[in-house]
């Protein structure tokens, strides 16, 4: 269904012999046109559920666990801004270990390093945790100025930052795609209406239907 759901557009594919006039078409799927929510949408509950993926889920099973039919897998892929399911969906924990190895050499290497949060006497923060440092800051002493005691104090790098190694890393980006945001579904109809109409070709010069159109005219 997802696949079906996006529109059509005639390739103009020019021949490489005699006669170059003549012009070729091939039917192709149109990924650059697309809907893409911003990231304001999710943050109503009204309208969407979170919901987190296990190892076990695909995008059709959770459709029918939601709306009682696997072909609303399409809406939870667009509404989570998900272009290419086979690359963009959360990676098997089975299977992480092996995608990190083949991807940095070294799965243990260190990626970057993130800071901890960091607070004066009066238990204020002063730094932000999660922040990303290279390691000379790591290597480095720091000096931070504490308003409850009014003078400065040192803390090496070391003491405030962790590193965060290749498969951490990883890990954090697989778990962020398993966060997705599902439609409630008395919002279906009237989502399926607005898309259509949004991704439908209006009548112009390279207009075949409202679902395909040429390019190259």
């Amino acid at each position: 269904m997802f696949f079906s759901k996006i529109p059509n557009i005639e390739y103009d594919k020019k021949p490489l012999v005699f006669p170059f006039s003549e012009t070729q078409y091939v039917l192709a799927k149109n990924f650059f046109r697309r809907i893409k929510l911003s990231d304001t949408s999710f943050t109503s509950s009204l309208y969407f559920n979170k919901y987190t993926m296990t190892d076990d889920d695909r995008f059709d099973l959770i459709s029918n666990q939601f709306y009682g039919t696997t072909s609303y897998d399409w809406i939870i892929m667009i509404t989570n801004n998900i272009i290419n399911p086979y690359f963009d969906a959360p990676i098997k924990n089975s299977q992480l270990y092996d995608f990190v190895e083949q991807k940095y050499n070294e799965v243990d290497g260190i990626h970057h390093y993130e800071t901890l949060s960091v607070s004066n006497s009066r238990g204020e923060e002063i730094l932000k945790a999660g922040l990303i440092v290279d390691k000379a800051y790591y290597d480095s002493q720091h000096k931070f100025y504490d308003r409850g005691t009014q003078s400065t104090f040192v803390k090496y790098g070391n003491e405030f930052c962790m590193p965060v190694s290749n498969y951490e890393y990883e890990l954090q980006i697989n778990d962020k795609r398993r966060e997705l945001y599902i439609l409630r579904p008395e919002f279906i109809d009237s989502f399926i209406s607005q898309f259509e109409g949004l991704t439908e070709y209006k009548p112009s010069a390279s207009y075949i239907d409202r679902t395909t159109k040429k390019s190259g005219i």
